[in-house]
Formats: structure tokens, C-alpha cells, sequence
């Protein structure tokens, strides 16, 4: 029963991870495109 409940745990964990990435790359692509922005006003 443990076992299963480890790899629940790890996958969701792993999917956390996935998600936090994703989020980072979304945020740095946002805050370059308004930089871009000011930078041509």
C-alpha cells in the first residue's frame, strides 16, 4: 500500500516540478515582451 502511495506522491511531485518550469519560461517570455515594449516607446 506504501509503494503506491509513493508513487503517487512522486508523480504528482514530478508534475509540480513540470508545472514550476513551465511557469518560469511563461514569465520570462511576459516580462521580455513588455521590456520590448518600453523599450520602443
Amino acid at each position: 500500500m506504501s509503494d503506491l502511495r509513493d508513487r503517487i506522491d512522486l508523480g504528482t511531485w514530478g508534475a509540480f516540478r513540470t508545472g514550476w518550469w513551465v511557469l518560469h519560461i511563461v514569465g520570462i517570455i511576459v516580462v521580455g515582451y513588455i521590456g520590448y515594449w518600453i523599450a520602443r516607446m
